[in-house]
């Protein structure tokens, strides 16, 4: 399921935004991109035998990145949105990082490595917050950033809807 709504939140908010801000041809590339970074780590974790960074870390740590520069630009915009900005992301944190350390577990992290990727998240995040609130952020690298983040997410929500349908083509002996 969580498969499903990673793909779904690039592929009807992401992807329409970037669209918007950065045109068609940027859009696919960049997802493209996001992609072939996903497929290029995985491929090298395969051949190092190691796990020291998933696409998913990688992906859920750009996100961290947006997350606290949406945080830090709404402040400086305007403290009562930002404030609104700042709760919406608090509230979120805590669903957002169990169900990291879910998909990491489903991955093949340990939950000792599942539990430090959510750690270094949250510090991705505060130290976004504090270098964004002191540097002005235009929409457009952040676009590209959202972007590129969304290919690694597709690919990831890709191979997860593929294990799924597998295993449960395996269950009913239909492989």
């Amino acid at each position: 399921m969580a498969a499903g709504v990673i793909a779904g939140v690039v592929l009807f908010d992401i992807a329409p935004e970037s669209i918007r801000s950065i045109g068609t041809v940027a859009t696919i590339a960049l997802l493209l991109a996001g992609a072939s970074v996903a497929v290029g780590l995985k491929f090298n974790a395969r051949q190092t035998k190691t796990k020291l960074i998933s696409p998913f870390n990688l992906a859920f740590w750009f996100h961290s990145l947006l997350e606290g520069a949406a945080v830090a630009t709404s402040l400086r915009l305007d403290p009562r949105l930002g404030s609104i900005v700042l709760a919406g992301v608090l509230l979120h944190l805590l669903p957002e990082i169990l169900a990291v350390i879910v998909l990491l577990q489903r991955l093949g992290s340990s939950f000792k490595q599942a539990f430090a990727v959510g750690c270094v998240t949250i510090g991705i995040l505060v130290v976004s917050f504090v270098t964004f609130k002191f540097i002005p952020v235009t929409e457009v690298p952040v676009q590209i950033l959202a972007t590129l983040t969304g290919g690694i997410l597709l690919s990831i929500s890709s191979r997860l809807l593929y294990q799924q349908l597998k295993s449960r083509s395996e269950a009913y002996g239909q492989v």
